[in-house]
């Protein structure tokens, strides 16, 4: 007994190859990371150039395929490096002792985050 015949075969290649040639080629969250100390605008890094970025003396910053991560710092509780990494906009990393913080903007300012009501 056949399951499938050449030609049904050849209509589900067809269809696979459909759909990944319509899937979005965007990539998800922004392609960029802002650096922000003391509310003034640090560095910005391209999210997918892989990098090791110094920030003075108090922190260094690894970009690594579309994301970032606080990867040693001087402060005390640590709490910025285990927060891990990040690749979407929305979720900062902030390290309150040294007022740094490295997050990545929305691709769209019109994109709409939340509706209440």
């Amino acid at each position: 007994m056949k399951f499938f015949r050449f030609s049904d075969l050849f209509i589900i290649l067809l269809v696979v190859l459909a759909l990944v040639l319509t899937l979005p080629t965007t990539r998800a969250g922004g392609s960029v990371v802002h650096v922000i100390q003391d509310g003034l605008l640090v560095r910005t890094l391209d999210l997918w150039v892989d990098a090791r970025v110094e920030i003075g003396e108090i922190m260094v910053i690894q970009v690594e395929k579309g994301a970032v991560r606080a990867l040693v710092t001087d402060c005390p509780d640590q709490v910025c490096v285990r927060m891990g990494w990040i690749s979407s906009p929305g979720i900062p990393i902030i390290c309150v002792p040294n007022r740094i913080m490295i997050v990545i903007p929305r691709e769209k300012d019109s994109e709409i985050d939340v509706i209440t009501g």
